[in-house]
């Protein structure tokens, strides 16, 4: 308000001489000297006058903007005091609830932790196991003593169990069929899904003829080199196939090339007992009848799971090599049998 008089009286000063000046110059010529003594000292009067109202303002106006420079001050310490009052009352509000929900929470979220880690493993159980309704997972039934993977069975009995890999297929696989019966054999064969698939009449053969049927994945892959998935997948397909063909649900498999490196605990959690050998013929080199045979004489011992090939190539040497080789085997006092037998195992699911 002072600021806004001084500028008020500043311009009526201003008006009043140019009114002064108009009157006595041009209305009245003749009065100019005398008016001008006195508009000269009416100047001065008012000049002195607004030089004294300018301090006067100029004072005013520096006080309050110290006070008007304090409230805020005080306001920007009130300010922050008002939040820290509200936070110190949720907080002094918190511990009056947490004694209260505490005892409330703590024991549902233990039981919901514990539950849903039942819940967890159930299914799991279930997706892991191949997929097919009727099946159902025989994990349990397994020795607690039997390694995920059977390289020989026990050696408490003098017993073998011949195996077959990579069949069946049309011509040498009937032709062992033939050499098995002829010498009162059973043995294991492991079976490649698209070969069960191109010749599911000597899938059922193998079965009827009281042989043990096993999975040994659908395109014979390796299975380190794949995916969790994919590899659920070649098993799961090929049991499929083997359960469309022969009713029979495979719980034993041999991963291709014996490979199990790290897949290990996913090809057991799928109920599948993991089974290769001791003793490799090499007969897929396609060596002499003879040097077959002498390759499992050489190692030959009690309890010997013994790799042979029905499929997957020229199987004609595995095939000459077989009957002299289930003699002498004989004369040296073995007994054959299946896998299952010898290591204590149900070859199939329920």
């Amino acid at each position: 308000m002072r600021g806004d008089t001084y500028v008020t009286l500043k311009y009526m000063n201003i008006l009043f001489v140019l009114h002064y000046l108009y009157c006595g110059i041009i209305l009245f010529p003749e009065e100019s000297e005398r008016m001008n003594r006195k508009l000269w000292g009416f100047s001065l009067f008012l000049v002195i006058f607004i030089g004294v109202i300018w301090m006067w303002n100029g004072s005013t106006d520096a006080q309050e903007e110290k006070s008007a420079f304090s409230p805020k001050s005080s306001e920007q310490k009130q300010a922050p005091s008002q939040p820290i009052e509200k936070k110190r009352g949720q907080a002094s509000s918190k511990p009056v609830e947490q004694p209260e929900e505490k005892p409330k929470k703590t024991p549902p979220e233990k039981k919901e932790t514990q539950e849903p880690a039942k819940d967890k493993q159930q299914p799991s159980d279930k997706a892991d196991s191949p997929d097919d309704p009727d099946q159902v997972d025989h994990s349990n039934d397994r020795s607690a003593s039997t390694p995920r993977v059977v390289y020989q069975g026990p050696s408490t009995s003098k017993q073998v169990a011949i195996t077959f890999d990579d069949g069946p297929d049309g011509k040498y696989t009937p032709q062992i069929l033939d050499i098995l019966q002829q010498k009162q054999v059973a043995a294991t064969f492991f079976v490649i899904g698209q070969e069960v698939r191109k010749h599911p009449a000597v899938a059922k053969r193998i079965v009827n003829e009281n042989h043990i049927i096993a999975n040994h994945t659908w395109d014979h892959s390796y299975l380190p080199k794949l995916s969790e998935s994919r590899i659920i997948g070649e098993l799961n397909r090929n049991y499929r196939e083997v359960y469309k063909t022969t009713g029979k649900k495979m719980s034993l498999m041999r991963p291709p090339y014996g490979a199990t490196k790290g897949i290990e605990k996913n090809l057991y959690q799928q109920g599948y007992q993991i089974i290769n050998w001791d003793i490799d013929s090499r007969d897929w080199t396609m060596p002499s009848p003879v040097t077959i045979q002498q390759k499992v004489f050489a190692h030959v011992k009690s309890g010997s799971i013994i790799l042979l090939h029905s499929g997957g190539g020229d199987r004609s040497r595995t095939v000459r090599a077989l009957p002299g080789l289930i003699d002498k085997l004989r004369n040296q006092g073995y007994q054959f049998t299946t896998v299952d037998r010898l290591i204590g195992v149900s070859p199939y699911r329920e």
